[in-house]
């Protein structure tokens, strides 16, 4: 019977665990914390996600997601095409060329090669997520 109760709250401590892990550090949430923008309301599908990082820090990251509707009011994000000038990067040209659509560029004042950007592509319904450090 101890058994029983040990392991029921061992299954209930790691379910726990897991949910508080995917609220906190899940990528909708990294999403909110570096850019502002809310997608907890939005199904969100990862299509694809890359890293790729130097041993000295450099690298960049990105992650590939689709949607089917768009329900929320996007705050703070300018409309496409991105107007500012962008260092070498990796981001997929299909979103690069988009203009229908939304974006938000946060660009080191130290150092202009290094910057993140979310670009929601409207037309494609398609949203890219890029970090970059040099």
């Amino acid at each position: 019977m101890k058994k029983l109760v040990i392991f029921i709250i061992l299954i209930g401590t790691l379910i726990t665990m897991f949910m508080l892990y995917n609220k906190f550090f899940g990528y909708k949430s990294v999403i909110k914390e570096n850019f502002g923008v809310d997608f907890n309301n939005i199904e969100l599908q990862k299509l694809k996600e890359n890293e790729e990082w130097s041993p000295n820090g450099d690298g960049t990251k990105i992650q590939i997601f689709q949607y089917e509707t768009l329900n929320e009011t996007l705050k703070g994000l300018n409309k496409l095409p991105i107007k500012e000038e962008l260092t070498p990067n990796e981001i997929p040209k299909e979103f690069i060329r988009a203009t229908k659509g939304y974006y938000k560029c946060i660009i080191d004042k130290q150092d202009n090669r290094n910057f993140d950007v979310l670009i929601i592509d409207t037309l494609n319904k398609k949203i890219c997520v890029y970090y970059q450090i040099m």
